[in-house]
């Protein structure tokens, strides 16, 4: 769920690249 509000954010602000990154990084430090 909380994916889905980073990914509209991404979107909105037009850091797509920066904001996959950073969900990518977090999930892998999981």
């Amino acid at each position: 769920m909380e994916i889905i509000f980073e990914l509209l954010f991404a979107l909105a602000t037009g850091n797509w690249k920066k904001a996959s990154r950073l969900r990518w990084n977090r999930n892998l430090s999981k």
